[in-house]
């Protein structure tokens, strides 16, 4: 269980603060089309099945670049291109 006391920050700080990420970073969940749209992604491209579930996700939710660092950079999958923002 969360505790204050361990954190050093008051329990409506820290709720008031998901909040702000929730409003600056919107969330998605996989639809049962994007699901279907993973396994096909996973026979036709050498992808696991949780990367390609994260790329048809965001493709439905009309992301163009996805930034990761366990995929290959550069490539485009359903018009989603996989940015690697650590490499040099």
């Amino acid at each position: 269980m969360w505790s204050p006391e361990k954190t050093g920050c008051p329990l409506k700080d820290a709720a008031e603060q998901v909040h702000d990420w929730m409003v600056l970073f919107p969330t998605v969940t996989a639809s049962p089309t994007a699901v279907s749209t993973a396994m096909s992604l996973v026979i036709e491209h050498p992808l696991s099945f949780w990367d390609a579930l994260l790329i048809a996700t965001v493709k439905e939710a009309g992301v163009s670049h996805l930034l990761t660092e366990d995929m290959q950079d550069g490539r485009s999958v359903l018009g989603v291109w996989l940015i690697n923002p650590l490499k040099k």
